[in-house]
């Protein structure tokens, strides 16, 4: 394939688009022309890709033939200019069926992984359709990686903070009240606002376990003073809140819901408080 005679373009108001984009042109898979935002693309390559299937799918124009690949074929296209052998594995009808499923996982559920700003007015609108079936499996693979990253919290932070010995099962017992809660509160919103606000709530626990992992790894290694510990399970929780916030925003929870927000803070901390106090 002649990468000059091909244009990834990509959606320039999704981060994680932008992130895999410039990765191609960084490691010389694409020439920095060859990768364009819809926003600013050219119109003769605008005109030949399905704008509707572009929503679901990156497309890959071939400027010289105007043949258009679309998502898993356009990424196993470009990847096949240095691994060929890599290009050959993901054809493969398995593999491609897997690869395929794995990518309209994320890209159905792409803006609930980033929530990016507002579109700005007169902005091509690129935002992927709501697939149902697509929004539940994602908020189950959160559910699981939620309760798998409780595993490294409880065996790394035992009596290494404020609060004393926190078990699996305090742990275990918040989240899943928690999401028990917002499960409830999801039902009570509009149609498809039930899962965009499942999605979020979900994504905002993913990012504050995750932010806990430095302190798992720290206090594997050695025991940290209970205040640093604390100090920085607070600092997470300030960073988490500000997150849900800005989540919430983007759902439609905020301005217009805002009992769901309160009632889901006060739940949080109510229940925290009552198993890590007087259990």
């Amino acid at each position: 394939m002649e990468r000059n005679n091909h244009v990834i373009i990509y959606d320039d108001t999704c981060p994680m688009c932008g992130w895999y984009t410039q990765g191609f042109v960084k490691t010389g898979l694409l020439p920095k022309s060859g990768r364009q935002a819809f926003s600013k693309a050219d119109p003769a390559l605008l005109a030949v890709v399905d704008q509707q299937r572009c929503r679901n799918e990156i497309p890959l124009v071939d400027k010289a033939t105007h043949k258009v690949y679309y998502g898993i074929e356009a990424l196993l296209k470009i990847i096949g200019q240095k691994c060929p052998l890599l290009s050959k594995i993901g054809a493969w009808r398995p593999i491609k069926w897997l690869l395929l499923k794995s990518y309209r996982l994320v890209s159905y559920n792409r803006r609930v992984i980033v929530a990016p700003a507002p579109l700005a007015p007169g902005s091509f609108d690129c935002s992927p359709d709501f697939n149902r079936r697509y929004r539940i499996m994602f908020l189950l693979i959160l559910f699981m990686v939620n309760v798998l990253l409780l595993f490294p919290l409880h065996r790394s932070l035992p009596a290494h903070h404020i609060f004393g010995v926190v078990s699996l099962q305090k742990l275990l017992l918040v989240y899943l009240v928690a999401a028990g809660v917002n499960v409830f509160l999801a039902l009570l919103l509009p149609g498809a606002m039930r899962l965009e606000y499942l999605g979020q709530v979900y994504m905002v626990a993913t990012v504050f376990l995750l932010l806990l992992i430095p302190l798992y790894v720290l206090n594997s290694l050695t025991a940290i003073h209970p205040l640093l510990n604390t100090i920085w399970i607070g600092f997470c929780g300030g960073i988490t809140v500000s997150e849900y916030v800005r989540r919430a925003r983007f759902a439609g929870i905020l301005p217009h819901f805002r009992w769901v927000a309160a009632a889901n803070i006060i739940t949080v901390i109510l229940v925290g408080a009552t198993i890590f106090i007087y259990a």
